[in-house]
């Protein structure tokens, strides 16, 4: 049994699997926007990338629908699409790679500077040009 098109977008409108997802990726964008640490940051980064992927396995799932596992006792008729699956399961391979490399570079940028607030960075990277202006300055008088 084929589903149309209105169907499908009654059913998923009466059915609240988007509110998980869309908390989770309003979470996120707060916390990008509105935290000043870089950990923070990459954290709620990760919130947006697991809300996204719920979002297209909910966009997937139909009810009464089987896994797309074959088998003789299951028509394929009867199977849910398995492209938003396998779509999720390569966006968490390549999230946990993003969320890795991040992580690195957030221990190496506390390693330099001491700090993850931005704020500090900021002044950090301001304070070093001025000394190193100063040197300069102080070199050239001699």
């Amino acid at each position: 049994m084929l589903y149309d098109l209105s169907e499908m977008f009654r059913e998923a409108l009466s059915v609240p699997y988007y509110y998980l997802p869309l908390f989770l990726v309003s979470v996120g964008i707060y916390g990008i926007v509105s935290q000043r640490n870089l950990f923070k940051q990459l954290v709620s980064l990760g919130l947006i990338d697991t809300g996204v992927n719920i979002l297209i396995i909910s966009l997937g799932y139909i009810q009464g629908m089987e896994a797309p596992i074959y088998s003789a006792v299951t028509p394929i008729a009867k199977f849910v699409d398995p492209l938003p699956q396998a779509l999720v399961l390569t966006a968490i391979v390549i999230g946990v790679g993003v969320l890795g490399l991040g992580a690195t570079l957030l221990i190496k940028i506390h390693e330099r500077y001491g700090t993850l607030e931005l704020d500090e960075l900021k002044f950090s990277k301001e304070h070093q040009r001025w000394q190193e202006i100063m040197d300069d300055e102080g070199d050239v008088g001699v």
